[in-house]
């Protein structure tokens, strides 16, 4: 399974970052997910200098999405100003706000998508 995240506003170059820290800092992650940079080319007419940073995920079949989603929605309400977060898998992209339940299940809808 392969999926993407990234996060979008103010500050979202420290937050992606802050996120892949906690994310490598679990065991499960570590052992389970090959976690990576993923750059896309900025669309052609649009000031931009740089690529969209995603952080790329690479999982077996032992891994789940759930470890994942735990992480994450942990990680997340450690935030004082949390950001919308995109994941994107098998060309679907999500948007996430928030981190209750329906957040939740909304991740797990869209790493359920991959197949």
């Amino acid at each position: 399974m392969i999926f993407r995240i990234k996060i979008d506003g103010a500050d979202a170059e420290d937050e992606i970052r802050s996120l892949r820290e906690w994310l490598e800092a679990s065991p499960a992650m570590r052992q389970h997910a090959t976690i990576a940079w993923h750059t896309e080319p900025t669309t052609p007419g649009h000031m931009s200098g740089g690529a969209m940073e995603w952080l790329q995920f690479i999982t077996d079949n032992a891994w789940s999405a759930a470890n994942f989603t735990v992480a994450y929605i942990t990680w997340r309400r450690t935030r004082r100003n949390p950001r919308t977060a995109v994941i994107e898998t098998n060309g679907v992209r999500v948007s996430i706000e928030g981190a209750d339940a329906e957040v939740t299940a909304r991740i797990s809808q869209a790493l359920s998508s991959n197949g």
